[in-house]
C-alpha cells in the first residue's frame, strides 16, 4: 500500500474537514460527542423512588422529572449515555428538578399509573403532582433543555391549587391516574 503523497495530503485533509462540517450541520451535537470523550463530570442525581421524589419536590418546591425507560430500549439507553451526560442537562436537572428514573420492567405499577405506552417517556410534574408536560421519544440535549424550559414555564403558569379541590387542567395539567388501554378492552 502506498503512503499518501505530500501532494494529496492537503486534499485529503480538506475533504475530512468538509465532511466534519457537513456532519455537524446535520447533527448539532456531533462535534461535542466526538471530542468530549467519556464523561467523568457531574452526573444526574437520579432517584428510583417516586414517593421520595414527590416528597422532596413538595419540600423544595421543585418540579419532578420522571423518566420512564428500560434496559432493552435503545433510545432510552442513548438518552442515558448522551443527553443525560450533557453538562447543561445535568446542571439543569440537578438544580431545578427532582429527577426520577423508573425502569418500567422493575416498577410496572408506576408505569401503569402514568399510562406509559411507549418509551422513552418523560413526565414533568408540578410539586403538587399535576402533570406539566409529557414527552415521548428520544431528545438530544438541546431539545431536552427546551422541554425543561417549557415545564418550568408551565409550572409558573399554574394557578395555586385550593385545598380540597380536585386537580385542575390549567396549563395542560391533568390528574394522574389509570389511562385507558389501547386498543380498548371490549366486553
Amino acid at each position: 500500500m502506498k503512503d499518501m503523497s505530500s501532494k494529496n495530503r492537503p486534499r485529503f485533509l480538506v475533504f475530512v474537514l468538509i465532511a466534519l462540517v457537513f456532519a455537524a450541520s446535520q447533527d448539532r451535537n456531533l462535534i461535542r460527542r466526538l471530542f468530549r470523550g467519556p464523561s467523568n463530570g457531574p452526573v444526574i442525581r437520579w432517584s428510583s423512588s417516586l414517593t421520595d421524589a414527590e416528597a422532596t419536590a413538595r419540600r423544595e418546591n421543585k418540579p419532578v422529572f420522571v423518566d420512564f425507560a428500560a434496559t432493552w430500549c435503545g433510545p432510552c439507553q442513548n438518552m442515558l449515555q448522551e443527553t443525560y451526560r450533557d453538562a447543561d442537562v445535568v446542571r439543569r436537572l440537578n438544580s431545578r428538578f427532582v429527577p426520577v428514573l423508573i425502569d418500567i420492567d422493575k416498577q410496572p405499577a408506576i408505569a401503569a399509573r402514568f399510562g406509559v405506552g411507549a418509551i422513552p417517556d418523560g413526565a414533568f410534574l408540578a410539586p403538587d403532582g399535576r402533570e406539566l408536560i409529557r414527552s415521548i421519544g428520544y431528545h438530544d440535549a438541546d431539545e431536552f433543555l427546551d422541554l425543561t424550559d417549557r415545564a418550568l414555564k408551565a409550572q409558573a403558569a399554574l394557578p395555586p391549587r385550593r385545598a380540597g379541590s380536585p386537580l385542575s387542567s390549567a396549563a395542560g395539567a391533568r390528574p394522574l391516574g389509570p389511562m385507558p388501554t389501547f386498543p380498548p378492552n371490549f366486553p
